[in-house]
């Protein structure tokens, strides 16, 4: 019971960071894509590479906190063959937890579960802000290549 709290806590905290970090980078192309105006093609493709490093950011802090609770704290552990113990082990985990992959070749025991489980909740919701931010850009943008009536 006391490690589900702990993991509710810290797993509430890595939302909060991973949120904060996501939104600042949103934050920062709206404001900046005007300044390159007229250049549809590297308005999307900034669009994309910051979007893609927000999602890069969250899984390093979800890596680096599986890795520290493991084996620092022994919060729980992650078993399986890929990368054998490593921290890159962590990081790789990680990435298949937000992209909702879930390869299954590494798996998650203890208290680490929860935070699993929230990571793989928080990569879907902001995979799908990227998607409707991505789409809001795209129609701000690309509007002057639409056919007229």
């Amino acid at each position: 019971m006391d490690s589900f709290l702990v993991a509710s806590g810290i797993s509430l905290m890595l939302i909060i960071a991973c949120a904060g970090v996501f939104y600042e980078i949103l934050a920062h192309v709206w404001v900046n894509l005007p300044r390159i105006e007229g250049r549809p093609r590297l308005q999307i493709l900034v669009t994309i590479l910051a979007t893609f490093f927000g999602h890069t950011l969250c899984i390093w802090i979800f890596g680096v906190c599986y890795y520290v609770l493991d084996t620092q704290f022994a919060f729980g552990a992650l078993h399986g063959d890929a990368l054998k113990d490593s921290f890159f082990k962590h990081v790789y985990f990680s990435a298949v937890s937000y992209s909702s992959l879930g390869l299954g070749d590494v798996y998650p025991t203890g208290a680490l579960q929860l935070l699993v489980g929230v990571e793989a909740i928080l990569g879907l919701i902001l995979i799908g802000w990227t998607v409707t931010f991505t789409y809001l850009v795209t129609e701000k943008y690309l509007f002057h290549r639409r056919p007229r009536d």
